[in-house]
């Protein structure tokens, strides 16, 4: 095999020889040049931070028919957030278990033993600097004393 000499080469390859070693040059210098400044790809602005506020609960009404003695009561939140920037109180005074829901961004409360029924419970909760976020007012009615309440389904004729 001979030695490959520029004056051996036809005038399209020497061509393809000077584009391939100034493309290699430019893939160096690219890699090596500090930024120069606001060069390049801005950052996506942010937006301002939202105040903590309460978007929701369940139940939504201000009395709940009580099927379920320790079913949850929930506040749904605008953000995440952490259970220790939040206070709890209920009255009358009750025993409740608090966790954060799977989403971050809801807390459920739920009595250690029960509920009480046709007693009205106040739900207060602080944010940050004892903020009050929300009051919520909940009844828990028997499902033995108000069966009027519970929904009313048509049968198809012959039963299910």
């Amino acid at each position: 095999m001979r030695p490959l000499y520029v004056k051996n080469l036809s005038v399209k390859q020497k061509a393809l020889v000077l584009l391939a070693i100034l493309s290699l040059l430019a893939i160096v210098y690219i890699l090596r040049s500090p930024p120069a400044g606001n060069v390049g790809l801005l950052p996506f602005p942010s937006s301002p931070s939202l105040p903590l506020q309460i978007s929701g609960s369940y139940p939504s009404s201000d009395s709940f028919l009580l099927d379920l003695p320790r079913i949850a009561v929930i506040f749904y939140f605008n953000q995440s957030i952490d259970l220790d920037k939040l206070r709890v109180e209920i009255s009358p005074q009750t025993e409740v278990e608090i966790s954060l829901g799977y989403d971050q961004k809801s807390i459920l409360i739920r009595p250690e033993s029960s509920w009480k029924t046709n007693i009205e419970y106040k739900f207060t909760v602080f944010g940050v600097k004892n903020v009050i976020l929300t009051e919520k007012k909940l009844t828990f009615l028997d499902l033995k004393q108000h069966p009027d309440l519970l929904p009313k389904y048509d049968l198809p004729p012959g039963g299910i």
